[in-house]
């Protein structure tokens, strides 16, 4: 760390406060919802960057691509606030309503893309291998408050108080959501189960690219004791999705796949029974009656979206008639949910519906123009870290995830061809 100037340190410790993922009051200026403890630390880093530069005289080097990127990112949303700005306010009634909820979310979503260039920046400059090392060390940061969550669970008696009390003093701290999940849905230090699996699929490939053989083996039993006590189905099916894809550059890779998918199948049908129970059966009809109805509004929505931040009140115009079979969504509806930011509980459709297909295929022409598509898919992480993750992106609600923006930036960097030679230290010894 000594040949790191402090505006690197203050990143790679954004890298390692992702699993940070709550409702911090005092920060709220930063963001309507809620932050990723990365946040913060990403724009100080930048800060400090930028006074280095300017005490010091020392040139920073923006990569062309990433700036490319970002105005592409800029004048979509700033053109679905144009197209939609009237629109919004028809739909809430008020023009107040309308224009103060996408101007505020125009403002933070600003403030969290005009990072990427500097994330490539930072990301160029401290190495991958340098990243995955202070992504590994959030990881375990989560993972020992998940095994105080199951400690809490199973041997309530030996702290003298339960799992749910404990839980309720830690969220004093971080001002998480105060709910008890159950015996075995832990959810770390993120918001929920859901957002503590997104973040162990981002997770995945730093961990299992750790040349250290004992080391990633180690990392593996912890990171699957999390994400299996998570009981988050969209975590789990990306999981799969990740070791079917990656190519274990072996003779063996066809057989590990094999015990993958068929110990894929035996959860599957595990957690299937799980979901029959009513906690879960509730969830269950509201997420699925969100994704049916995400998918009509952006049908009736498709070019410029619906504006930003303005996702959820289109959203309640097209819930199914099932939807409202759901306990849940009666206390939404007491709870005003017409003038709430009703959940899509999906980050692409989140994003699709508020900006519109237009900035869809913007961001795909131009990362088939640059070439990053190839170079995915050329990269043995890359391809799997891609696949699983955009199949996790249809599970949670907040494309805001700063995890999002990192994994973007590694795209835009080449990051997954680094991770491929730090990984292919051990692919040719050890499997």
């Amino acid at each position: 760390m000594r040949n790191l100037n402090f505006s690197s340190r203050i990143f790679l410790l954004g890298c390692a406060a992702l699993p940070f993922f709550n409702d911090f009051p005092l920060l709220r200026f930063i963001t309507p919802s809620f932050l990723d403890l990365s946040l913060p630390f990403f724009i100080l880093a930048v800060i400090c960057l930028l006074s280095e530069s300017a005490f010091f005289g020392r040139a920073i080097f923006i990569d062309k691509n990433s700036l490319k990127f970002l105005l592409i990112i800029l004048l979509t949303i700033f053109a679905s606030l144009i197209v939609n700005n009237h629109k919004s306010s028809v739909v809430c009634g008020v023009d107040e309503c309308g224009g103060e909820r996408m101007f505020k979310t125009l403002a933070a979503d600003v403030i969290k893309f005009s990072l990427i260039p500097f994330l490539v920046y930072f990301i160029n400059k401290v190495g991958m291998e340098r990243v995955a090392i202070y992504v590994r060390r959030g990881f375990y940061i989560s993972c020992a408050y998940v095994f105080v969550e199951l400690l809490l669970s199973f041997i309530p008696s030996l702290i003298g108080f339960g799992r749910l009390e404990l839980m309720n003093s830690i969220d004093a701290i971080f001002h998480a959501r105060i709910n008890d999940w159950g015996p075995m849905r832990t959810r770390g230090l993120s918001f929920e189960p859901g957002y503590q699996g997104a973040y162990l699929i981002f997770c995945l490939p730093f961990i299992f690219s750790d040349a250290r053989d004992k080391s990633r083996i180690r990392n593996l039993c912890l990171w699957f004791i999390s994400l299996v006590t998570t009981g988050a189905p969209g975590a789990f099916f990306a999981t799969l999705v990740f070791f079917v894809s990656f190519d274990f550059q072996t003779r063996k890779s066809s057989l590990i796949k094999a015990v993958v998918v068929f110990l894929g199948l035996l959860f599957s049908v595990l957690l299937f029974s799980r979901m029959l129970g009513l906690s879960d059966f509730i969830s269950t009809i509201t997420r699925t009656g969100s994704w049916v109805a995400s998918i009509s509004a952006i049908s009736d929505n498709v070019l410029w979206g619906v504006g930003p931040g303005m996702s959820g009140y289109w959203l309640v115009n097209y819930y199914p008639d099932f939807f409202y079979n759901s306990p849940e969504a009666g206390g939404w509806w007491q709870s005003g949910i017409d003038y709430m930011n009703a959940p899509t509980f999906s980050s692409s459709f989140n994003f699709m519906l508020n900006y519109g297909l237009v900035s869809i295929v913007a961001i795909s022409v131009f990362f088939y123009i640059a070439g990053y598509w190839r170079n995915i898919f050329a990269s043995n992480f890359g391809k799997a870290a891609f696949l699983s993750f955009f199949v996790v992106s249809f599970t949670i609600t907040s494309y805001q995830v700063l995890a999002y923006l990192l994994f973007i930036s590694v795209v835009l960097c080449n990051g997954w061809m680094c991770l491929d030679r730090i990984g292919c230290r051990y692919t040719s010894r050890s499997i």
